[in-house]
């Protein structure tokens, strides 16, 4: 019995192995067992002994035994990262004396000084990379000195890169003195505590990389200025979600003046919620916080996301070596500045950076300002900005265009997702005959922008999707469009406009673009596939999803079955809702014997199966309508004449009621058709309005508000408010949650006293305000509750014509009723 037991394991171990074989592949030079994301519990037993690489990642690991790998005497390479390895036997690396690398990440080593024995790596003196980070997840619970394996790690005389967890309160003794060559020093699962300025002194000065990312205990005030001290040949210091704050990293830099530095990344150093008055997060940078960076010659420098507002003078922008610079990074920053002020220092640096190659000002709430033609010292223009509106004392500002100079080996520059809205008319971008890709996403102007592009340009990638909404049927409708934009770029390869809310293009738009092979179309309001794009003939992509689209014309299905046969075409149309009516029915038989990729990474419509809507209303995947074809379309052609010849005769018959109907109740007629308007129009744009109206009041409105206004309107009308202090969300930006919930009203409601004039946010409330009724047709009332009429805010100047102004009265013997004018308001436009 005992024997069939055996066999019986014995026969499912191997048909388990057999299930799943390792893959032995050969890659440069090196035979290489791949038994990753097998759910292997041991090590398999048919792997070749004479591999180079053995890759055990993403197992079921427990345990590193002895003896476990002793048949490959040959390997270089060990990965086991990933599984739930915690323990590890003395001498389990003893055969591999050629081993290379040795990644044991991700596991579960809760205490690496006790599993990693002193004797463990006697004989791996060849070992150049060590990777034991992301284990010890319960290393915060460690509040006293912990010391490091530092004997084990001795014995690694050519040990280059080494990546470890650090704890809170680290000792790296002086065993550590003896990785001579180590280069690359990282760590994970950063819990670390402070940073006095010994704890690095047993690191080799060779290191040239330091990564200590996501550091989120440790905080400005444990930060000695020289924690770094050590490092005196470091190329790369890499910071990043480190909160000591923009103030204290910069001031670790007093290490490495007068150096040359590949990259300094302090993106996100400085944290919002840790914000207080010794290391504020709104922050304006000084000359004496930049008096050691400036004099370091860094080719790549990521200041992203730490709360920079301003800038004084000889500061962020001053360099004694610009000519360094290849890659700067200032996104996600709050940058305001005013019309005049800190050009100088701008236009020197962009006049200076020689050899810069991305240049990323992106996600800035900043602004340009109107007129921007300065001189710069070769006799060029460059961009100013301010951070004050585009309206002052109530009238717009004069149009003017940004000129922009670029540097002359610039081939990425990113200048999307801006809070403010360009009073400019567009942008003239010079010099740029190196320029590759340019990404103007999410930028808000007051009309669609005239992008030119002076001289040579060979942009291969242009990102103009996600312009302000209210805009973008200029795109659409005008046909200076393809003369003053696309056909302005004509090496563009990758072209992006989606989310711009399009009907149309211009026929002629892309008559010029003969390189672009990537179109994305997805995201707006097209009801039929644009004619413009029959003139590109390189197309590999054209995304059209999230449209409206109904159908194809034979000529666009002509057009990319004959481009198919000269080169691999994608076409995306997820979310479009097709026709499946008898004049379709061509499309519909295309679609399923067309050689063009149409959605291949969506594996919800691999099978082609798009919704579809019958003439009943009924909607039906594509699939399905196409296995009955015969059966749907096969009366198609013989109800014609039949209709036709009913519809002859009743139409007398109707026209006379329809007239006595259109007459005799021509108000009621006109409510229905204007309703019925509004939500085809609503439907079509996809508007979902979750209020009726938001209201906007100051603390001196409060009470009347909250009593009077939301119990009349929510209690007696039915209606639904969003009212500030009830339904505002909690965990978000106050200024995405007001955003947030005035794009889910039909209308905005401003309760005019005199505290709302002072109320920190009323200003932002009437421009997203004035923004959603561009964008989404929202009405805007007021209800002036007693304040003059020339006090009410200038900013509603340039719509007052689309601004309902209801002068309040709550004396019952008043001739105009204010609250029959509000409901009658609210409910119309419901």
């Amino acid at each position: 019995m005992k024997l069939i037991y055996t066999f019986c394991a014995v026969f499912l171990l191997f048909g388990k192995v057999l299930a799943k074989p390792c893959k032995i592949v050969y890659s440069e030079g090196y035979k290489r067992a791949d038994c990753s994301y097998l759910q292997l519990k041991t090590i398999p037993p048919n792997i070749p002994e004479d591999i180079d690489v053995l890759d055990l990642s993403e197992n079921l690991l427990t345990v590193l035994e002895n003896n476990s790998f002793v048949q490959f005497s040959n390997l270089k390479e060990l990965l086991v990262s990933k599984n739930n390895i915690n323990r590890i036997e003395k001498e389990v690396f003893y055969p591999l004396t050629q081993l290379k690398v040795l990644d044991i990440s991700g596991n579960n080593i809760r205490n690496i000084s006790n599993q990693i024995h002193p004797e463990m790596f006697q004989f791996s003196i060849n070992l150049y990379k060590l990777d034991i980070r992301r284990n010890m997840k319960d290393a915060k619970r460690i509040r006293t000195n912990y010391t490091y394996p530092g004997a084990a790690l001795s014995f690694l005389s050519n040990l280059t890169i080494l990546y470890m967890d650090i704890v809170p309160y680290p000792v790296f003794g002086p065993e550590f003195e003896s990785l001579v060559k180590l280069e690359v020093l990282g760590f994970d699962y950063c819990l670390l505590a402070a940073m006095p300025n010994d704890l690095f002194k047993h690191f080799t000065m060779k290191v040239r990389e330091l990564h200590l990312m996501r550091c989120h205990d440790i905080l400005g005030n444990t930060v000695r200025y020289g924690s770094l001290q050590y490092f005196k040949h470091l190329k790369v210091l890499n910071l990043a979600d480190t909160h000591i704050h923009l103030i204290r990293a910069l001031d670790l830099l007093h290490s490495f003046q007068n150096t040359t530095m590949d990259v300094i990344n302090f993106q996100r150093v400085s944290y919002e919620l840790l914000d207080n008055d010794i290391f504020p997060y709104t922050l304006v940078i000084t000359s004496e916080m930049m008096k050691y960076l400036r004099t370091i010659c860094v080719k790549t420098l990521n200041l992203a996301d730490n709360g920079i507002v301003d800038f004084g003078k000889n500061s962020l922008l001053s360099y004694d070596h610009p000519e360094c610079f290849e890659n700067i990074v200032l996104s996600a920053n709050r940058f305001t500045f005013h019309i005049g002020r800190k050009m100088e220092e701008i236009l020197t640096l962009i006049h200076n950076l020689k050899n810069i190659i991305l240049f990323d000002f992106s996600y800035n709430p900043i602004r340009f300002s109107n007129e921007t033609y300065l001189p710069i010292p070769n006799g060029n223009t460059s961009f100013d900005y301010e951070a004050t509106g585009c309206f002052s004392e109530g009238f717009i500002n004069g149009p003017g265009k940004t000129i922009i100079y670029l540097p002359p080996k610039l081939k990425i520059l990113r200048f999307s997702h801006f809070v403010r809205q360009s009073c400019g008319d567009g942008f003239t971008v010079r010099n740029a005959s190196s320029l590759e890709k340019l990404d103007m996403s999410y930028y808000q102007f007051q009309k669609f922008p005239d992008l030119k592009i002076e001289g040579e340009n060979n942009l291969k990638s242009l990102n103009m999707s996600g312009i302000d909404a209210s805009l973008h049927v200029e795109l659409g409708k005008s046909q200076a469009i393809s003369k003053y934009l696309f056909t302005l770029i004509p090496s563009v390869q990758i072209l992006d406009i989606s989310y711009n809310s399009l009907w149309t293009l211009p026929q002629d738009a892309f008559v010029e673009n003969t390189k672009l092979k990537e179109l994305d179309l997805s995201n707006n309001v097209l009801h039929e596939v644009p004619v413009a794009i029959l003139e590109i003939k390189q197309l590999r992509k054209l995304n059209l999803q999230n449209n409206n689209l109904v159908s194809f014309s034979k000529s666009i299905t002509d057009w990319l079955d004959s481009l198919s046969q000269k080169q691999d075409i994608i076409l995306l149309l997820a979310g479009n809702v097709f026709s499946c009516s008898c004049e379709n029915r061509q499309f519909i038989s295309w679609l399923f014997n067309t050689n063009v990729h149409l959605d291949p990474d969506d594996q919800n419509i691999s099978n082609k199966n798009y919704s579809c809507r019958l003439s009943n209303g009924e909607v039906k995947g594509t699939s399905e309508i196409y296995d009955q074809y015969h059966e749907l379309y096969s009366d198609c052609n013989a109800g014609i004449w039949l209709r036709f010849g009913i519809s002859l005769l009743v139409t007398f018959t109707v026209i006379a009621f329809i007239f006595a109907v259109i007459f005799n109740f021509r108000w009621r007629i006109a409510y229905y058709i204007y309703r019925t308007f509004k939500t085809v129009i609503e439907s079509t744009m996809n508007l979902k309005f979750t209020y009726d109206a938001y209201v906007a009041y100051s603390e001196d409105a409060k009470d009347w508000v909250k009593y009077d206004l939301a119990h009349k309107i929510e209690r007696r009308w039915g209606l639904k408010l969003c009212i500030e202090d009830r339904d505002l969300l909690a965990g978000k930006s106050y200024i995405d949650s007001i955003a947030e919930a005035i794009g889910s009203c039909r209308q905005v409601i401003f309760v005019l006293t005199p505290g709302l004039l002072d109320r920190e946010w009323t200003q932002y409330e009437i421009e997203r305000a004035k923004y959603e009724m561009a964008c989404k047709h929202v009405q805007i009332t007021v209800l002036n509750l007693g304040t003059a009429v020339q006090e009410v805010p200038a900013e509603f100047s340039s719509i007052w014509h689309s601004v309902c102004l209801i002068e309040w009265s709550e004396d019952p013997q008043s001739a105009d009723n204010p609250w029959h004018k509000l409901k009658l308001r609210l409910v119309l436009n419901r």
